[in-house]
């Protein structure tokens, strides 16, 4: 779910609907300079100096954030609405794994018999990522040479338990 999601955010940001785009929070400004042209990225940064000028800044609000919610809410629910599928039951039983935020949206949205399936994906993700970074941790500690993948992994992991917008 999460990689779809930020999938889906790194399309839009690699080409945003800068005409639509009245609110963008720092973590989206950034993602927009790293990702657009720079044509699409100067243009909306040259509207946002100039009303800026005028009329100082509005909102705290993100476009963006706001954006991806709505993509987030309609797949959760179509994955939701996938879960009696054997396959669906299958992956999530074997591979699923799961985000808080997104467990949560999904056991809303969840046949009341397959919720044990939801939280079992998202505890197997965790022990997982917790198992490997013990391996990273000890092996940093013998002062053997260690490579970051893992604490990439558990970096996004944990972030991601914010979800992808601005939640608390």
């Amino acid at each position: 779910m999460c990689s779809l999601l930020k999938e889906f955010q790194a399309s839009y940001l690699r080409e945003p609907h800068v005409a639509s785009l009245e609110n963008v929070c720092s973590f989206h400004m950034w993602m927009i300079a790293k990702t657009a042209d720079a044509e699409t990225a100067g243009a909306l940064y040259l509207r946002f100096l100039d009303r800026g000028a005028k009329h100082g800044l509005v909102s705290d609000a993100c476009d963006v954030c706001a954006h991806i919610r709505r993509e987030e809410a309609a797949r959760v629910k179509e994955f939701a609405d996938l879960l009696e599928r054997p396959e669906t039951l299958k992956w999530l039983r074997e591979q699923g794994a799961l985000c808080v935020p997104h467990a949560r949206e999904l056991l809303a949205h969840a046949p009341e018999q397959l919720q044990s399936d939801v939280l079992l994906a998202l505890n197997k993700r965790g022990a997982e990522l917790r198992k490997k970074l013990v391996h990273l941790v000890r092996e940093a500690q013998g002062r053997r040479p260690v490579h970051g993948g893992v604490l990439g992994r558990v970096a996004e992991y944990l972030v991601a338990q914010r979800g992808l917008g601005l939640r608390s």
